[in-house]
């Protein structure tokens, strides 16, 4: 009970032989209790007993750790030397000497070739050497040397790069940019940043374009927002880079391992054609519409139709069409032409996927466009919100022809879209506030779900109206809306549709004995 020190035992492995009489002799371990001073005291205890694999257990994970560090830190080192290296002229013992200034024209300082991104340090860097190049230059008397610098979507540019570059720029006019053909993976700021470079230093600025022919194609980022894109196209019209054939629009990876999803915008057909923009059935989607109504926008002027056909344009795509209407004048390539796409007699937006707000931002651009008679919508997702505001527009427009539906489908209007719609054919409206000589003369609304209200709404402005052609077929009239339509019909009115509204025998013989 009164212990000054305790000594616990330490378990110890102890090897036992064991002789039987009449049996082998075995050998076996033992799980042995010894004392903790005993174990010190022993001559062979750890590690005077270790042989080679003991010491190799030991050394071997510790060589393996430095091995793994040095490797690491070589990579780091190889990879700092890529960020630095240039593809240039060579330098010589007699680099002042004006042989080797002319030699050096055709300098590139490429930082493409990087791989990776860079910093505007760098950029900064590069303005030096072009600085002593060009001090050699003058001390040798030969005119400043050309020089190139290359950059790629992968250098991951921000706004102080390119702020850094536009003051290389403007600061040495024998300095050009060259770009690489994929931009896949650039984001809104940086396709802004370089439209802002394409447009502003026209001439400076190239692709680098394969000479085969058919590869001249310049890859943009499908993800993209419209505006972005649009503005880059307009600047790619505007630099005059003939040598891109087309702008395909495309996912940076291709997910699910399938092929990435894309969008071409042939710029051939854009080119040749002087007042038609034509791009029906292309699947351009809203990245592609962009990038088409921008590179179109300079030229608004001389626009005379604009068919979008079965091309997948959504509300982007609509409001981007809606800035090609509206114009800018101080985008113009010719100052002599309009900005605004006032010379624009049709517009075909059928079987697409535009909703209310797209409607709503066409409508907006309608007062402005003067010489615009036709505008097809149909088959697509326009719903009373649209419709309304439609109506309201066309009030103030020159527009005469507006079809909403057709034979093949319609939208989603309804009832009270088509009521907001009737208050568009009121012809007495005031010319004062109106500020047009005619009003609407053809309305198709095949398909939309006009309705018994729509119908009233319709019956009631048809002896105001100038129409001389209504379709209201499919619509779900029955025999009462129809009844009322043909009881307001008035005489100027040519042309009215009424099929597939389910008439019976006797609303049939209404309709014959009020239109004979």
């Amino acid at each position: 009970e009164e212990c000054s020190t305790v000594v616990l035992p330490t378990p110890r492995w102890t090897k036992t032989t064991t002789t039987t009489r009449g049996a082998p002799t075995t050998t076996g371990i033992r799980w042995d209790l010894a004392d903790s001073s005993e174990l010190s005291d022993n001559p062979d205890a750890w590690p005077n007993t270790w042989g080679p694999f003991h010491w190799l257990a030991v050394i071997l994970p510790a060589a393996i750790l430095v091995s793994v560090c040095c490797y690491l830190y070589m990579r780091f080192r190889i990879s700092e030397k890529r960020k630095l290296k240039r593809v240039h002229a060579g330098e010589d013992d007699d680099a002042e000497s004006p042989a080797h200034c002319a030699n050096a024209s055709a300098a590139t300082l490429d930082f493409a070739q990087v791989g990776g991104a860079i910093t505007p340090e760098q950029i900064d860097g590069a303005e030096l050497a072009i600085d002593e190049a060009e001090r050699r230059a003058r001390k040798a008397g030969v005119p400043a040397p050309k020089r190139q610098i290359g950059f790629s979507a992968w250098n991951e540019l921000t706004t102080p790069h390119f702020k850094n570059l536009a003051s290389l720029l403007d600061k040495h006019p024998a300095v050009q940019v060259r770009l690489e053909l994929d931009w896949r993976s650039a984001s809104d700021l940086v396709l802004a940043e370089l439209s802002k470079l394409l447009s502003q230093r026209r001439g400076r600025v190239r692709f680098n374009v394969p000479k085969a022919a058919g590869d001249s194609h310049l890859l943009l980022p499908l993800q993209g927002g419209t505006v972005a894109l649009g503005n880059f196209g307009e600047a790619l019209s505007l630099g005059g880079h003939h040598d891109i054939d087309a702008v395909v629009l495309q996912t940076a990876v291709s997910f699910m391992g399938g092929a990435p999803t894309s969008a071409a915008v042939p710029l051939g057909p854009l080119r040749l054609s002087a007042q038609e923009l034509i791009l029906n059935k292309q699947r351009l989607g809203d990245p592609g519409c962009a990038v088409a109504c921008g590179f179109a926008r300079p030229w608004a002027g001389r626009l005379v139709a604009a068919r979008f056909l079965e091309c997948d344009i959504g509300d982007g795509g609509a409001a981007e069409v809606a800035r090609l209407l509206i114009g800018d004048s101080k985008r113009a390539r010719n100052p002599s032409l309009p900005a605004l796409a006032n010379s624009l007699r049709e517009l075909v937006l059928s079987a697409n996927n535009i909703g209310d707000r797209g409607a709503v931002a066409l409508a907006e651009a309608l007062p402005k466009c003067d010489s615009l008679e036709r505008l097809l919508l149909d088959r697509n997702y326009i719903g009373s919100s649209g419709a309304r505001a439609l109506a309201q527009r066309t009030r103030r427009s020159g527009l005469r022809e507006l079809v909403l539906g057709s034979h093949l489908g319609g939208n989603p209007v309804g009832q009270l879209g088509a009521e907001a719609l009737s208050g568009a054919l009121n012809d007495e409206l005031d010319r004062a506030a109106a500020n047009r000589a005619t009003r609407l003369q053809a309305l198709n609304l095949e398909g939309c779900g006009v309705g018994l209200i729509g119908a009233k709404a319709l019956a009631e402005v048809l002896p105001k109206s100038a129409l001389i052609g209504l379709s209201i077929a499919r619509c779900e009239l029955g025999d009462p809306g129809v009844v009322l339509i043909v009881q307001a019909v008035h005489p100027g009115l040519m042309s009215l549709d009424l099929a597939g509204n389910s008439l019976t025998d006797e609303a049939a013989l209404i309709v014959a004995v009020t239109m004979r």
